[in-house]
């Protein structure tokens, strides 16, 4: 019942100050646009030195079986080294201008969302308490991204080697991982806290994390209607995401933070 309560207060909100309701749609629609405008050159290169250290790594793959050596003995042959180096540079430099990137915008996002329930903050001084709260949120990101390539490629050598179905446990060990750290994320993004975050969203679980889920279940269904329409039609999947997904980020994140606030 809070729930739905806080949910039609959220719609309400939106209403009442269109302004910056468009606002905020407008800078998550800039915010990709500039994330893909950005990152897809550092991509690009990303997948040109991972073809080649692919085309490469026969014959390392051959000599490090041969001295029974592990995986960063091919890694670091002869012929491989300057792509693997280079390849770990790029992701480095990914890690940092998504980091950017996502703090410029979504601070901005949130900063409006917290001003809409009743929160007054200064952009800036919003935006410097974002960065440093997110240093951990984005470092526990990267592990969860690292786990996940590596449980796929654990997946794909069960499969191609052993010729067996990959169990699924490890998946949902890391769903769970992802969705308990962007609980305590968003918390802190209301309460400018990790220390708050982990009280709040500790003692008030009950009441705050299915908030949580159903917003985050709203966005990933639409997220897969989009992915189903775009290769049928791509105006089609264009118009649905720009009339329905960023009105539910901007909704979405007045909505949690109405709930965390009278949690």
């Amino acid at each position: 019942m809070k729930e739905t309560i806080n949910l039609k207060q959220a719609f309400r909100i939106s209403f009442r100050n269109k302004k910056l309701f468009l606002l905020s749609c407008f800078f998550d629609l800039l915010f990709f646009f500039v994330y893909g405008f950005v990152t897809a050159p550092i991509y690009s290169k990303l997948l040109a030195h991972i073809h080649v250290i692919g085309s490469l790594s026969s014959q390392a793959v051959q000599e490090a079986t041969r001295y029974s050596k592990g995986m960063m003995s091919v890694l670091l042959h002869e012929s491989i080294k300057p792509y693997f180096f280079n390849l770990t540079f790029l992701l480095i430099l990914l890690a940092v201008t998504v980091y950017l990137l996502y703090c410029l915008f979504q601070a901005f996002n949130w900063k409006i969302a917290l001003q809409l329930t009743g929160k007054r903050l200064k952009y800036l001084d919003y935006l410097k308490r974002f960065m440093v709260i997110n240093i951990l949120w984005f470092v526990l990101f990267i592990l969860y991204y690292l786990l996940g390539f590596a449980v796929d490629i654990r997946n794909i050598l069960i499969t191609t080697i052993a010729q067996a179905e990959p169990s699924s446990v490890l998946n949902i060990v890391l769903t769970f991982y992802f969705i308990l750290f962007a609980y305590f994320a968003v918390i802190s993004y209301v309460k400018l806290s990790i220390k708050q975050s982990w009280l709040i969203g500790r003692s008030k679980l009950k009441e705050l994390l299915p908030s949580v889920l159903l917003i985050a279940a709203y966005l990933l269904l639409l997220n897969v209607v989009i992915g189903l329409l775009i290769p049928i039609n791509m105006v089609l999947g264009g118009a649905v995401g720009l009339i329905l997904l960023l009105p539910a980020f901007t909704i979405g994140r007045i909505y949690i933070s109405l709930m965390i606030n009278k949690a």
